[in-house]
């Protein structure tokens, strides 16, 4: 039996003239129930109706087929590339009836992540993260309409994304759309709840609540934290760790000519079983750095288990250590840190524990940032495009209109259409720390057209970026709308207010990578516009003078 698909409009139509009929006899309560369900059962190793995989389009570098299990699917990573995606088929909704997005995820292979998009399919093809990358099995909700700002009828596809190298997977139990009132219950599978916009699994709880190690950082600033192994105990590690000028922190330092290195922990005997997390607080990054964390077993075979990727987010994170491992009962491991990046590079760490269940609420991925800039529209308003950056082209070249090296050689960074459509990837190509693209010239009235707008779908590892607006009239001047980030997501700023302008300017703007020879980010969408009705063009006045009698002058 292959996976069922119900058309939305249809089903709301028919929902609709129900609802009518009964709320003029009975009353009823409001009923909503799933818009689209894929339950993933069919035959093993075929992929799933209507979904789009790498037998589609070969840059999606992933595949999905049904599963041996029942009920699943297997999202498979297939090349290279350290990223994969598929898409579900079109959905068109409206989403002030069915706002919310459920997806279970069943299992991960070792080293894999995964994210959740949503792929507009009609406008602007803007993208959305839903779930940033998440280690995470479980239950996961979304609000579709909130992250998206929509109201009413969008077309659209889920994007599953599967982070890790080639042949990595994730198992997904089911994806559906649907609305605010009960979902039909799929056999094995919980009903989502609509008001939380993420669920996580339920933590299984534990047999003894407490910690069953701490470690604070309290020391002399530049001392070896007691316990600790660094590069003064194993040259090859190739990283040391002393306590911080801060209070309660430790630093750990690339040392040698490697490109990683790594501390580990005083060794830990720990029943898993009754304390089953390890969190950590990375406090803060040094601007060309990554991060990893790990167990390393000190018993037996030596075991590693990886249990965070490279990372460049700052937080705390927790870690289900029987989950990673498989362990039950008490074993001996210690945790290893692991820095990436050139000799000098560092991260600060604020803590780190075992405990036998993880803090109240349990830290989530942080969320894309949105348009916090931006002013809600009333009714009567819409938005106005003064100018957009689409980017479509062919892969490799330069956007028409866009500055980069080639054209300045100071300028140290290169703009091409991507692979990906409607992206373009923006490297830096020499031995300089950061590098700049100009975009075209605008020639726009800032007080009609305020706003810039700016979607960074995905960064390298060791890669920040920066937004600025250069006039290019009168001074020249230059303003900084972004100081330096290693966010993804859409940005909007405010022209108007951050250069004091009104009327009408001359500018580009300013997109600066920073980073190593090769480091790149990639940018969807480049827009500035306004909120509100066109500007009513004014009549123009045209003063006729009246006309002064002729006099025939007669000579008498």
């Amino acid at each position: 039996m292959g996976s069922k698909h119900f058309s939305c409009a249809q089903k709301w139509l028919l929902v609709s003239g129900l609802l009518f009929i009964f709320s003029v006899l009975v009353h009823p309560p409001a009923f909503s129930a799933a818009c689209w369900l894929d339950h993933f059962e069919g035959t093993p190793g075929v992929q799933p109706s209507g979904w789009e995989d790498e037998t589609n389009n070969a840059d999606f570098n992933a595949e999905i087929a049904y599963a041996t299990a029942n009920s699943l699917a297997t999202i498979s990573r297939t090349s290279d590339d350290t990223w994969g995606k598929v898409l579900s088929q079109n959905h068109t909704v409206d989403v002030s009836l069915y706002p919310m997005l459920g997806i279970h995820i069943a299992g991960l292979s070792g080293a894999v992540s995964w994210r959740v998009g949503i792929q507009e399919t009609e406008g602007s093809w803007q993208h959305w993260f839903l779930q940033d990358s998440s280690i995470d099995t479980g239950t996961f909700t979304y609000d579709i309409a909130a992250v998206t700002g929509w109201i009413g009828v969008h077309n659209f596809k889920v994007e599953i994304i599967v982070e890790g190298a080639g042949g990595e997977a994730i198992e997904v139990d089911y994806v559906e759309i649907y609305g605010a009132g009960p979902s039909p219950t799929a056999t094995g599978t919980p009903t989502p709840i609509p008001t939380n916009t993420f669920t996580d699994t339920p933590t299984p709880t534990p047999t003894i609540e407490g910690v069953a190690w701490l470690e604070g950082f309290d020391g002399a600033p530049g001392l070896q934290p007691a316990g600790w192994e660094d590069e003064t105990d194993d040259n090859g590690f190739n990283a040391e760790i002393a306590y911080a000028a801060t209070a309660s922190r430790a630093v750990v330092s690339r040392t040698g000519e490697d490109t990683w290195g790594k501390v580990l922990s005083p060794g830990q005997n720990v029943d898993v079983s009754a304390y089953p997390y390890l969190e950590i607080n990375i406090a803060a990054l040094s601007a060309a750095v990554s991060w990893k964390l790990g167990i390393q077993e000190t018993e037996g075979s030596w075991q590693h288990w990886t249990l965070q990727e490279s990372s460049l987010s700052t937080g705390t994170f927790v870690y289900d250590l029987g989950a990673a491992t498989g362990w039950g009962g008490t074993h001996n491991f210690k945790v290893e840190i692991i820095v990436e990046g050139a000799a000098g590079e560092n991260i600060e760490l604020e803590y780190l524990q075992i405990i036998s269940m993880p803090p109240t609420p349990t830290p989530t991925p942080s969320p894309v940032y949105t348009d916090t800039h931006t002013p809600s529209l009333t009714p009567t308003e819409i938005i106005r495009l003064g100018w957009q950056e689409h980017f479509d082209g062919v892969s490799g070249q330069q956007p028409a209109g866009w500055e980069d090296e080639t054209d300045d050689s100071g300028f140290n960074a290169e703009i091409a259409y991507a692979a990906t459509a409607s992206w373009a990837v923006v490297s830096r190509n020499n031995d300089d720390t950061w590098g700049k693209v100009l975009s075209p010239g605008q020639n726009l009235d800032v007080t009609v057209y305020p706003y810039l707008k700016i979607y960074i779908p995905a960064l390298s590892a060791a890669v920040s970026w920066k937004l600025g607006i250069q006039e290019t009239e009168g001074s020249w001047q230059h303003w900084t709308l972004q100081d330096s980030s290693i966010d993804t997501g859409t940005f909007t700023y405010d022209i108007a207010a951050v250069t004091g302008w009104s009327g009408t300017r001359n500018f580009k703007i300013e997109i600066i990578v920073e980073g190593a020879s090769g480091e790149n980010i990639s940018v969807d969408n480049l827009e500035v516009y306004g909120i509100g009705p066109e500007p009513t063009a004014t009549a123009t006045l045209t003063d006729t003078p009246t006309p002064i009698p002729t006099n025939t002058y007669t000579d008498t």
